[in-house]
C-alpha cells in the first residue's frame, strides 16, 4: 500500500509537546506516554477553550489542522498564505478527537481541513487489528469525517503515519495497515474529500515503518517540512506556483 488514491481528507494523528521533547531520552519516554495515553481526553478538553477563541477570529480563507500530535507539529503557520488554525491535541485517538470535534465552533467556514488521525489507536495490547476493533475506531474516524466535512468545503485525509521498527512490539503494524484502508474508504464516500500519505517521505520500504534518520522518536517525524509542502501542493497548487516563480 505505499501509493494512496488521492481522493479528499488529509489525516493525521499522534503526540506530547513540543517543549517536552527537549532531550533523546526525554523523546523516547514521552512517545510512550502517548500510546493510549489516560490523560488524552483532559489534554483534548484543555485545548478546546483555546482553539475556538482561534475559531472566532479566523478569518474565511483560513485552513485547519485537525487530530493529533502530528496535526499539531504541523504548526499554525501560514499555508499558502493563508492563516492556520491547529486544531491539534496531543495523544488523541479517534474517540477522544470525535468528542472534541464535535465541541469545535466555528464563526467562518474553513478554506480547507486537513485531519490526521490513527496514531493514537494502535497500541497492541488493545488488539486494533481485530475485525471488531478496527470497525469500532473506523465508526469513531468516520465521526469525525462526518462532523468537520460539514464545515469546510474541502477536506483532506491521510494514511496514519509510520512509527519507528523499535515500537513494533507495542504498536500493531497490521492495525496501521488495516486502519489506514478504512480511513481511505470514509474519505472517498464523502463529498469533496482527498485522501493522500502526507508522510510518504518518512516510511521505509514496509509501509508502517520509519525509514532511517526519518523519526526524531518512535512516533514524530524529524521533519514535517514535506508534508507541509504537500498539503500546499494539493489544497493551493496555483498559489505555491507563483510563490515558487518569486523565489
Amino acid at each position: 500500500m505505499k501509493r494512496l488514491v488521492i481522493r479528499g481528507v488529509l489525516v493525521a494523528a499522534a503526540g506530547l509537546s513540543l517543549a517536552l521533547l527537549a532531550s533523546p531520552a526525554a523523546r523516547q519516554t514521552l512517545a510512550g506516554a502517548i500510546w493510549n495515553d489516560p490523560n488524552a481526553a483532559d489534554e483534548a478538553a484543555l485545548r478546546l477553550p483555546s482553539i475556538n477563541r482561534q475559531l472566532a477570529e479566523a478569518p474565511r480563507d483560513f485552513i485547519l489542522l485537525a487530530g493529533d500530535s502530528h496535526a499539531v507539529r504541523l504548526h499554525d503557520e501560514a499555508l499558502c498564505g493563508r492563516p492556520v488554525v491547529n486544531a491539534g491535541s496531543n495523544g488523541a485517538n479517534a474517540k477522544v478527537y470525535a468528542r472534541l470535534a464535535g465541541k469545535l465552533k466555528f464563526a467562518a467556514a474553513p478554506e480547507a481541513i486537513v485531519l490526521v488521525v490513527g496514531t493514537n489507536d494502535l497500541p497492541s495490547k488493545n488488539k486494533p487489528s481485530r475485525e471488531a476493533e478496527l470497525r469500532r475506531r473506523a465508526a469513531q474516524a468516520r465521526a469525525i469525517v462526518d462532523y468537520l466535512s460539514r464545515q469546510g468545503s474541502r477536506l483532506v485525509m491521510t494514511a496514519i503515519p509510520p512509527f519507528a521498527a523499535s515500537a513494533i512490539d507495542r504498536l500493531d503494524l497490521a492495525a496501521l495497515l488495516g486502519l489506514s484502508r478504512e480511513l481511505e474508504q470514509i474519505c472517498r464516500a464523502t463529498p469533496g474529500c482527498l485522501f493522500t500519505d502526507l508522510f510518504a517521505e518518512a516510511r521505509s520500504e514496509r509501509f508502517g515503518i520509519g525509514r532511517p534518520g526519518g523519526l526524531a522518536d518512535e512516533l514524530h517525524l524529524a521533519d514535517y517540512r514535506p508534508a507541509r509542502r504537500q498539503i500546499e501542493a494539493l489544497l493551493c497548487p496555483a498559489d505555491r506556483a507563483l510563490a515558487e516563480q518569486r523565489r
